[in-house]
């Protein structure tokens, strides 16, 4: 007799980084009829993680990388800031194309990223960004060093109760992702928005294609 395999939800008991039993809520799974077991993807128990620790600090699953990416130390440069929007927004991006190619962008929350003339945005950053700082866990100021409209950026910055909670998200994660956060933070903090546009450009040009939407410094 042929297996089938129905779509359900089962908890699952694990254990996190630190070593400690938690049960997730509610994972994806299929159940096999002939014999009942119950079938679970990791990736989506991974999800089911991240997906419990945003519950808990009242926050978007796709918030995390956000504010992990503003937490991170890139070098000798001071924790818990981004000082272009732009860079940001390419971090995001990058962070989950480098998860990709590792076959592990399934256990990690992302945006979903649409064309802009400067690059790849995700869809959905200003309301995030207003978000968090309606809640306190960042803070906006726009930085100028030209006396053009468009010799200025938006810098993004942690406050205290943000880095309390990035943190903690922090130590509640697996290495494989602070390891490709802190790259991804290391390869575009230091540089200027017109290198990350041409960087972008030259290696992702699929991108490029159908720029539609004005990007933010």
């Amino acid at each position: 007799m042929q297996s089938v395999f129905i779509e359900i939800s089962t908890d699952v008991k694990t254990v996190n980084v630190n070593g400690e039993e938690i049960t997730l809520r509610n994972i994806p799974a299929l159940k096999d009829e002939k014999n009942n077991k119950i079938y679970v993807d990791p990736a989506d128990v991974l999800i089911g993680e991240i997906n419990q620790l945003a519950e808990e600090n009242n926050i978007e699953a796709r918030d995390i990388p956000l504010l992990l990416l503003l937490y991170a130390v890139p070098g000798p440069f001071k924790k818990g800031e981004i000082q272009y929007q732009y860079h940001l927004h390419k971090m995001l991006f990058y962070l989950w194309k480098n998860l990709e190619k590792q076959n592990y962008s399934k256990g990690f929350p992302h945006d979903e990223f649409i064309p802009a003339d400067r690059g790849p945005v995700p869809e959905h950053i200003d309301e995030d960004l207003e978000k968090l700082q309606e809640q306190s866990l960042i803070s906006t100021k726009y930085r100028r060093w030209g006396s053009r409209e468009k010799d200025q950026s938006k810098e993004i910055s942690l406050t205290k109760q943000g880095i309390i909670i990035a943190n903690s998200l922090w130590d509640s994660i697996g290495d494989i992702f602070k390891d490709e956060i802190l790259r991804t933070k290391n390869d575009i903090f230091p540089l200027n928005p017109k290198t990350v546009r041409h960087m972008v450009h030259r290696e992702y040009p699929e991108f490029k294609k159908s720029y539609k939407k004005e990007d933010v410094a």
